[in-house]
């Protein structure tokens, strides 16, 4: 009996050993482009891989302590987005300004409807099987919008005129709690930014109902929650591999030790680390809803180590068209043990 038992024992184990081992190869797979063709990009600093850099004349953000043109000090999730799709995002696929707004201000930046018209103006006719990424609205906000009505006003009208052009799969970032970033949460403005984020959030689901649901359409529009995200990387930072949630890496120009254990690069935007989390999520967002092709998707935006964190959040997307996932904030700029170089 204590042989047959020890038998059972040793498969069980066998099997899960065998279990694992599978589930890790897989996860090292590449991500088929689930027919997608191209990304385009449209927002401010949270996803430009460039352009503000470009225009500034290399000036904006200053690169180094910054990477390459970006407001972090690595890739950021557009980018991180693509290669999990087996595509490659360039300067001319990305529209996306630092400092822009959603709503037109003077002040030489383009905003968000702004960037959609030149890209019509580039493409006549949008890829119906391209991917339209937009994260936006953070500086309406940041620079004093005392409402949230005329930015979702604007980001309707954006979202109106894309589809016009042909674009047909849309996915949309919400805010995180900006009144809750390292350089707000201390300030006199942190409670009132957190209000107006909850107001922009609540109002963008219905704004991307309303598209979804509009008569004889066929866009499949998704909803990226950073929001939800952020806060569950602050709640839990050890699951994201992040040992400092609430004070940034770069403070004056100096480098904290370990940035990828940070969950802020500077006092309002992302590290590398949070942006790559944010694709896989956006990654797991554009998996086939087929429960038959759960298993085999969930490996596909996975790393070669499992990250509960993300896999959490991953179980209620695969229900429905429009899906909310992921980002909350955190904190207030001042010295960390873990910090200078």
């Amino acid at each position: 009996m204590k042989r047959q038992v020890l038998a059972v024992g040793f498969c069980l184990v066998s099997f899960l050993v065998t279990l694992i081992l599978t589930i890790g190869v897989s996860a090292q797979s590449p991500k088929p482009s689930s027919g997608i063709s191209k990304i385009f990009v449209f927002g401010d600093s949270l996803s430009d891989i460039g352009n503000s850099f470009q225009g500034s004349n290399g000036t904006s953000p200053p690169s180094p302590p910054y990477f390459q043109g970006r407001f972090s000090n690595g890739p950021i999730w557009a980018e991180y987005l693509a290669s999990d799709l087996n595509l490659k995002l360039q300067l001319g696929q990305d529209f996306a300004f630092g400092g822009a707004t959603i709503t037109e201000v003077n002040t030489g930046i383009p905003s968000l409807r702004m960037q959609i018209k030149r890209f019509t103006q580039a493409n006549s006719k949008a890829d119906a099987n391209a991917l339209y990424a937009i994260w936006a609205g953070a500086n309406d906000y940041l620079r004093g919008a005392d409402s949230s009505g005329q930015a979702l006003a604007d980001l309707s009208l954006a979202l109106n005129e894309l589809t016009a052009a042909g674009a047909r799969k849309i996915i949309v970032a919400n805010l995180p709690d900006l009144g809750k970033l390292p350089s707000t949460v201390n300030t006199s403005r942190s409670e009132s930014l957190s209000s107006l984020v909850q107001a922009h959030n609540l109002g963008l689901v219905r704004t991307l109902e309303t598209l979804r649901q509009r008569p004889g359409s066929s866009y499949q529009v998704l909803l990226l929650d950073a929001n939800t995200l952020f806060k569950q990387a602050v709640a839990n930072p050890n699951q994201f591999g992040f040992s400092d949630v609430r004070y940034p890496c770069l403070i004056e120009q100096a480098v904290c030790n370990h940035p990828e254990q940070f969950l802020f690069w500077d006092g309002i935007h992302p590290t590398t680390a949070a942006h790559r989390h944010l694709a896989r999520l956006a990654s797991t967002l554009l998996k086939p809803e087929d429960p038959r092709e759960v298993q085999a998707a969930e490996t596909e935006t996975s790393t070669s180590r499992f990250d509960p964190a993300w896999a959490v959040l991953a179980l209620g997307v695969l229900g429905g068209s429009i899906i909310l996932y992921g980002r909350g904030q955190g904190a207030r700029a001042a010295q960390s043990k873990n910090r200078r170089k």
